[in-house]
């Protein structure tokens, strides 16, 4: 079959011509402990579809010869986005204090009391700090042409920003990069609930409301109760050291 340009223009255009790279947006949505008060998204200068990888590892079905590649895990890359940062300083705070509701690291301004319902210097429970991340790519028009959704997600790092005096014209951007559990989109097959498949959700997610509840418990007791209650489970967990 000879090329013929006109064909592969009425393909394109059968398909409503190419999308372009500028037409999207972002909408974060914090977790509870992080409200936000204004449309951040507006403010996202720049930002990456999400892919999705296999890993594999190499085998030889009969222990020798051609080598196979099956696959054994999926991996996601890590999400970069560019804010453009507001005179209010309202995006910097927004992303410093997610982070510090992972981790106290401020030990200057309170070091006794708590941020984010964290003591100084401690980690918060996963649940307590996941957000959500729709990245939407749109048409010309506006429509939405595919729209992913980062589950899980949350900064991993808020990266350095450049000033100087010699920057007169330039914005500032802060770049933040976003890590999350998986990604969900209406391309994906949504599947189907049978009797087997839902047994096994119900389980699972029983025993991990059951075990993060009891985790729950303990952070409670370690962290708001009275010296007492606290150096005897410093001493049950010494005690239960001296026997391994």
């Amino acid at each position: 079959m000879a090329f013929n340009v006109y064909d592969m223009l009425g393909a394109i255009n059968a398909a409503g011509g190419i999308s372009k790279a500028s037409k999207f947006f972002v909408e974060i949505t914090p977790p509870p402990t992080l409200p936000i008060d204004y449309n951040i998204f507006f403010l996202c200068e720049n930002a990456v579809l999400p892919g999705v990888a296999l890993g594999t590892e190499e085998i030889r079905m009969p222990g020798y010869g051609i080598v196979e590649k099956r696959p054994n895990n999926v991996a996601f890359n890590d999400v970069p986005l560019t804010f453009l940062n507001d005179s209010n300083g309202k995006v910097l705070a927004f992303f410093h204090q997610w982070v510090q509701s992972i981790n106290n690291f401020n030990k200057n301004t309170n070091p006794a009391g708590t941020a984010k319902g964290l003591p100084m210097n401690t980690f918060a429970y996963p649940k307590d700090y996941f957000g959500t991340v729709n990245i939407a790519h749109l048409d010309d028009s506006g429509e939405q042409i595919i729209n992913y959704t980062l589950l899980e997600a949350y900064p991993l790092a808020v990266g350095d920003i450049q000033v100087d005096w010699g920057l007169s014209d330039q914005l500032v951007r802060v770049p933040v990069t976003m890590t999350f559990s998986y990604w969900d989109s209406e391309t994906l097959d949504p599947g189907y609930v049978d009797y087997r498949s839902e047994a096994v959700y119900n389980a699972t997610q029983s025993t991990a409301a059951r075990v993060g509840f009891e985790n729950k418990l303990e952070w409670e007791v370690l962290n708001f109760t009275d010296p007492q209650i606290i150096q005897n489970k410093v001493n049950l967990y010494a005690g239960f050291l001296s026997f391994l």
